[in-house]
């Protein structure tokens, strides 16, 4: 498989996983969802928001080479918003990942930012936009379980691509 099938295949995953969480997270009321947490990024639809916040700006990174700030925030307030803003993610993910091929997945890109210029191996942006979900998606699937909707098994291997 090469780097390009394998990247599309953990992206599909990364989008899989915040379904199964959103989808869970309808469950709760709006005080739940809303209400801060002991720990995470504030509520659960901060933790939401801040996961596609991440993943557009790195994404929108990636395109221009320069990382630019998410646009109206407060307009991703309940979940509706939030999985149509996912949905645009995964649109654009799939289009910059059919992009690309395996060299210029290893090759360095420059990136700018508003404090400072990232030269790195494309690969590694990519990586840590995984990851950031994943760190995350296990806070929302404790938290959700803790409230009693637990998203089940989000293992990998169990994944059906």
């Amino acid at each position: 498989m090469s780097l390009k099938e394998q990247y599309k295949t953990l992206y599909r995953y990364h989008d899989f996983t915040t379904r199964k969480l959103l989808q869970r997270a309808r469950n709760l009321d709006p005080p739940e969802l809303n209400s801060p947490l002991d720990y995470g990024r504030g509520s659960i639809i901060e933790i939401f928001l801040h996961i596609l916040r991440a993943s557009h700006s790195w994404r929108l990174g990636l395109e221009t080479r320069a990382r630019q700030a998410f646009p109206n925030p407060e307009s991703y307030d309940h979940l509706d918003a939030l999985e149509a803003g996912f949905d645009g993610e995964k649109k654009g993910w799939a289009l910059y990942l059919d992009s690309l091929t395996d060299a210029k997945i290893s090759e360095d890109i420059e990136l700018i930012d508003s404090h400072r210029t990232l030269v790195t191996p494309r690969w590694r942006i990519l990586q840590h936009v995984l990851f950031h979900g994943m760190q995350h998606h296990s806070e929302l699937a404790q938290i959700l379980t803790v409230r009693g909707n637990s998203p089940g098994d989000l293992d990998f291997i169990l994944f059906a691509d």
